[in-house]
């Protein structure tokens, strides 16, 4: 019997060498980057494999699709390959800022903030002003067993309370989001499963591009998803990837290009999807770029603020929307300084055809009579036109040269009462009453005021018996003058 045993010990550790495919062989490492995405072969379970080597599971549709737009990119495995990866013991939960999010047997409708934090919008304006007047079409119903994977924060009251953009793009990888949650485990490693270290594989050392935003998150070989913002007005990009070997290709959207050297993409408006494949023999590592363009609908072209320095108000009062305006200017106003500040600071600003920088005074000389001038904004194929007339007077204003007041120190009053328009008035003055103090304030205060033929605003006069008449004279900076009469009777 002894003997039958060895027998067959040494025909099995000899099968073992010659056919390695019985099972004895060395089993091949997973190559496994952090943010995989995995899923059954045969089983609609997806899971994301994280940076501490485990995947954790989506727990339905609705949170899946907050994540990914569709089933590409995921890798299918064996039920025996995906057991060898450790199985995280928490979900995952909805992308922050993509969408608002509610209950069964609750109207409560609610914001997700990094974290998985659930916060209330308190109000029907807020959630619009945050998402839009389909506000509606972005709450998505999870089911209530999924509440105990997330906690409750403050309420959203102002739309100042919550960045949607800022949730969106600073948590734009499952990986920060379960940091955020404090889900991850510590990295281990055991006899099963080995997740191969990216710098085995053929990486790119960095990825550039020219766009006015930033890759978020920053570059590094070991992250595989990325996302850009663009503006509207950029209308393409140029990525420069090079690789770490030299000896690897470098596929953008299946166009070979030379490790280090730049390849130039058209943008659609919304979202565009680039992948960048780094091969080198039978190794590849695949980099996920999304390239969001604002489209033609998000881009506000509208101004500001417009401010000029004339006296009279913009009429109507300043609506970003609104497009037709109307301005006064007196006579002594020649020169018209204009400041206007677009909302998109991409956009091209035009000032009567000629280029002008946002928020910058431009001077502009005003003929007598009507002025039109013309405000135009643009950015790329988009475009709004303001219109302002102004209407410089061909007179010079009386109303400019009048007094405010005239007052005395003596016990009688004026008659009649002082109105800037009337220009004769009567004074008594007992008979101990020498002198009297006059004493002026002209409606424009730049006007200059003269009290019998001196340039002064305030003067004391001797009084004789009888009619004293005492002239006040009073000059507009267009140069209309307003003469009064006071006479005191003593």
């Amino acid at each position: 019997m002894k003997k039958i045993i060895k027998l067959l010990t040494i025909i099995f550790v000899i099968s073992g060498i010659l056919f390695p495919s019985l099972g004895l062989a060395k089993t091949e490492p997973l190559v496994l980057p952090t943010n995989s995405f995995i899923k059954y072969e045969k089983r609609p379970v997806v899971y994301y494999v994280a940076s501490d080597g485990r995947r954790y599971e989506f727990p339905n549709e609705e949170t899946f699709y907050t994540w990914k737009k569709d089933f590409s990119n995921i890798k299918k495995l064996s039920y025996r390959e995906i057991r060898k990866i450790k199985k995280g013991k928490h979900t995952i939960t909805v992308h922050p800022g993509i969408k608002l999010v509610k209950f069964p047997k609750s109207s409560k409708v609610y914001a997700v903030s990094s974290g998985a934090e659930l916060r209330w919008i308190s109000s029907e304006k807020v959630a619009r002003d945050l998402y839009g007047s389909k506000w509606t079409q972005e709450i998505i119903t999870l089911p209530l067993e999924d509440l105990e994977n997330y906690v409750f924060g403050s309420d959203i009251d102002n739309v100042t309370e919550y960045d949607k953009q800022y949730q969106i793009y600073h948590n734009y990888f499952i990986d920060r989001e379960l940091r955020n949650r404090d889900k991850l485990n510590p990295v281990k490693t055991n006899r099963k499963t080995t997740i191969t270290s990216v710098n085995r594989l053929p990486t790119l050392s960095y990825l550039r591009e020219d766009l006015r935003g930033r890759l978020q998150p920053g570059f590094k070989p070991e992250i595989s998803s990325y996302t850009l913002n663009a503006r509207y007005n950029e209308e393409e990009v140029t990525l420069k990837p090079k690789t770490r070997d030299k000896n690897a290709k470098i596929l953008v959207n299946d166009t070979v290009i030379e490790s280090g050297m730049s390849i130039t993409l058209k943008l659609n408006q919304g979202e565009n999807n680039v992948k960048i494949r780094v091969k080198s023999g039978v190794k590849s590592v695949e980099y996920n770029l999304r390239i969001v363009r604002e489209t033609e609908d998000e881009v506000d072209l509208g101004l500001k603020y417009i401010k000029e320095n004339l006296k009279s108000s913009i009429s109507p009062e300043f609506d970003p929307n609104v497009r037709n305006y109307q301005l006064n200017a007196k006579y002594s106003e020649s020169i018209l300084k204009l400041k206007a500040a677009t909302k998109d600071k991409d956009a091209k600003l035009y000032i009567n055809g000629n280029p002008v920088r946002s928020g910058k005074y431009i001077s502009l000389p005003l003929k007598k009579g009507e002025n039109k001038i013309r405000i135009f904004v643009s950015a790329g194929s988009k475009n709004r036109t303001y219109y302002f007339t102004v209407n410089r007077s061909n007179f010079k204003s009386l109303e400019d040269a009048q007094l405010k007041y005239i007052r005395t120190n003596l016990r009688d009053d004026l008659s009649p009462e002082f109105s800037p328009g009337r220009t004769e008035y009567y004074i008594n003055a007992t008979e101990n009453e020498d002198e009297v103090r006059i004493t002026t304030s002209p409606i424009d205060r730049y006007a200059d005021v003269y009290i019998e033929d001196r340039k002064t605003k305030r003067r004391v006069i001797k009084l004789h018996k009888g009619s004293n008449i005492i002239k006040i004279q009073s000059y507009s900076t267009e140069g209309a003058r307003m003469t009064y009469y006071v006479n005191i009777l003593k």
